[in-house]
């Protein structure tokens, strides 16, 4: 056989090699390998674009061009994703100068619609100091609302928060084990995009007052907007583009504190859940040793640490905003019959479930890792002091194992107490609310 594959024509052209067994299952293990390398490659891009995602992405598998509606196309943020050719990956840069200088703008005209929603509540409050309800809508529109100038410094001035967690995401060795589809993230994406811009066009119609039934009212809406948020008289005939420009501040006031909670960080969350469920089931299945799962379990770890760097402080707010938002209008799909205000809170509730499953779930598969050291008394492997060690970073709730909020890790405890305070400040505000009662 040999003699027949290395036989050569008399005009110097080999002849075709013959294939043998052996040749063929190795050549389809080449061809299984380089599959999976490519899907998890199509993978990681297109969590690493969820990151940013805003909008209704329509995603090309080619690392070349991506293509998709991204925040500095509308002008959400200066920074963009840019494939780097050199170094075989995604980066954050900034956006060029004139998408730059509009995003500034936007972000300038949106702060007159933010001191608004904080004016308004304050008023209220300061006219009435015995209501219950008054102090928890002051707190909760100034956290929702000044909490976005600090996404706004963020993406300005620590692109490295952001541009830590993209590299990460894609130079880990966990990558091996990522058994994620490709049509699951991008339907992902999809919902996320869709979600946050319906959401964002239910607001400025419902709390706003935004009509979107014909141009006329459009612009009636825009011009009594622009009196209020650029402090007008009632009386004053406000331009065209002045009502414009007040339609696009209540927008992007809202878009900017949906994309946060419910764009932002759930991808967030989500790339960094892939990465850990995928890598613990992975050493549940595939027999590796010991030193070697050791080695990607501090991988994993530094993972999570450049993922809380980023998403933490958004998950905290988060959190935040819930006990006050749900505290006021958890039993709105109940008091109230308007479809889209209903439509909404169940979204509200369906992200409060995501958003405090995902922290919870990673913990859970953790534990994966205890089971592993206990097979086949793995643990004896292990010198004392490593041991314990290890034993200590598996304590439950520690936050190098799992995603934190603030400086809190997220367990099923801490969801718990959070669920149950929630629950608690809609009974005290719905209890005010009778007793206030004439």
């Amino acid at each position: 056989m040999d003699s027949i594959r290395s036989k050569k024509r008399s005009n110097g052209m080999w002849l075709p090699k013959l294939q043998t067994p052996e040749d063929s299952r190795v050549s389809k293990g080449m061809r299984r390998k380089r599959f999976h390398e490519k899907i998890s490659m199509c993978v990681n891009k297109m969590a690493i674009k969820t990151l940013v995602a805003m909008g209704v992405k329509s995603l090309a598998l080619d690392h070349k061009g991506i293509l998709g509606l991204e925040p500095c196309l509308i002008c959400t943020t200066p920074v963009r994703l840019a494939y780097d050719e050199k170094l075989k990956r995604y980066t954050v840069r900034k956006c060029f100068l004139p998408q730059q200088l509009v995003c500034a703008l936007v972000q300038l005209v949106t702060s007159f619609s933010i001191l608004h929603r904080v004016y308004l509540p304050l008023t209220t409050l300061l006219g009435n100091k015995k209501s219950l309800v008054a102090y928890f809508d002051f707190m909760d529109e100034s956290l929702v609302n000044f909490y976005i100038y600090f996404y706004f410094y963020s993406h300005w001035f620590h692109t490295e928060w952001i541009e830590e967690l993209v590299v990460s995401v894609q130079t880990t060795k966990l990558r091996r084990f990522s058994t994620l589809q490709c049509w699951q993230a991008k339907l992902f994406a999809f919902a996320l995009g869709a979600t946050t811009f319906i959401l964002s066009i239910n607001w400025i119609r419902s709390v706003h007052g935004i009509s979107l039934s014909s141009l006329e009212s459009f612009l009636a809406s825009g011009e009594s907007n622009a009196k209020i948020i650029f402090w007008n008289n009632k009386d004053t005939k406000m331009s065209t583009i002045t009502s414009v420009m007040a339609i696009i501040a209540r927008f992007y006031n809202c878009l900017y504190h949906q994309m946060i909670m419910n764009s932002f960080l759930p991808s967030s969350m989500l790339m960094i859940y892939w990465i850990g469920k995928d890598f613990f089931n992975g050493i549940k299945q595939e027999k590796l040793d010991v030193s070697e799962v050791l080695t990607l379990y501090e991988e994993y770890k530094l993972v999570i640490i450049k993922g809380n760097n980023y998403c933490s402080s958004y998950l905290w707010y988060y959190i935040n905003v819930i006990l006050l938002f749900h505290g006021m209008h958890l039993f709105d799909t109940l008091n109230y019959n308007e479809f889209w205000w209903k439509t909404s809170m169940y979204i509200y509730y369906v992200y409060t479930w995501l958003n405090l499953w995902l922290p919870v779930s990673l913990l859970i598969h953790t534990k994966e890792l205890k089971r592993f050291l206990w097979k086949d008394r793995n643990y004896l492997t292990l010198e004392r002091r490593q041991l314990v060690i290890l034993l200590h970073d598996m304590i439950p709730g520690l936050p190098r194992k799992g995603i934190k909020a603030g400086e809190f890790s997220v367990s099923s405890g801490f969801c718990a107490t959070v669920i149950s305070t929630v629950w608690s400040n809609s009974m005290l505000i719905s209890l005010s609310k009778f007793t206030s009662r004439p």
